[in-house]
């Protein structure tokens, strides 16, 4: 929740011990081209990249944040069931209820156990029976998993820029006002020097004096006139922007997907009966 505006490109390393040795490897990166909602009938085209950017957008927050109720290693014995209680927090809004399985659970092959989270709820309890079967490959080990959370929320599209514009309008309503005004000043000042040259028409050297403000007097409320006009073109071109980035930010309804932190398991051989 405390993480700042920021982007770049990022590298992911692996640690493991293998043979009473650390062993430190970088991940290889790969892109998918999936341009279809139905990807069973068409075919997905990846490859290999050698970077990947990461953008952290401070102005969203998560629809939820699901982390098991205890950060601990937790363990279960072969054939028997595990309960995972679960701890929804965080400011997002969402609707619905939150489907909740286990993600990348080695050996699970399909057809993952879930629970059900309200809408107003913010507690549930995972149910994962590791019992061996066709559809689960489970044996003693260590496992790693993350939770994986499936609902929908009222998202607003890029708001900041939204209210940004609607900001500059007003920014440029205010700016318009005080150059109208400008321009009624200019103005009277221009009739003045008019009249003024009017009235000296006799006198060669005032008539040449009151010819060169007058002249200064039309400069400026002509000045102030074309900012006039080029404030009113901005007007519009950022009102046009804050009606279209208002209806891009209006809240719609829109599926998402949230995940915990990995989750250790230890599975253990059943106790030997006595």
């Amino acid at each position: 929740p405390a993480a700042k505006r920021w982007a770049g490109e990022i590298r992911i390393t692996g640690k493991a011990q293998i043979n009473h040795k650390e062993e430190v490897r970088e991940a290889k990166f790969a892109s998918l081209i999936w341009g279809h909602i139905f990807s069973d009938s068409i075919r997905v085209r990846s490859r290999l990249t050698t970077r990947i950017p990461l953008a952290v957008n401070e102005d969203e927050e998560a629809p939820v944040v699901i982390a098991p109720a205890e950060d601990k290693t937790w363990a279960v014995e072969l054939n028997q069931k595990l309960e995972i209680p679960i701890q929804l927090t965080g400011k997002g809004s969402r609707k619905g209820n939150l489907t909740i399985e286990p993600n990348e659970l080695f050996g699970l092959l399909r057809g993952p156990p879930t629970v059900n989270i309200g809408e107003k709820e913010t507690e549930g309890t995972l149910v994962i029976d590791f019992k061996p079967n066709g559809n689960f490959k489970i044996e003693p080990g260590q496992y790693q998993f993350a939770l994986m959370g499936v609902g929908v929320t009222q998202y607003r599209h890029n708001l900041p820029a939204s209210e940004a514009a609607t900001a500059e309008v007003k920014r440029l309503e205010a700016l318009i006002e005080a150059i109208k005004s400008d321009v009624e000043l200019t103005e009277v000042a221009a009739e003045k020097s008019k009249s003024t040259l009017e009235q000296v028409k006799q006198n060669a050297e005032q008539l040449k004096q009151a010819q060169a403000a007058y002249d200064t007097a039309l400069k400026v409320n002509q000045a102030a006139k074309d900012r006039l006009k080029r404030a009113e073109t901005t007007l519009t071109q950022a009102t046009n922007k804050a009606k279209s980035t208002e209806k891009k930010a209006a809240a719609a309804d829109n599926k998402f997907a949230a995940w915990s932190k990995l989750i250790t398991v230890n599975v253990t051989k059943p106790a030997e009966k006595k």
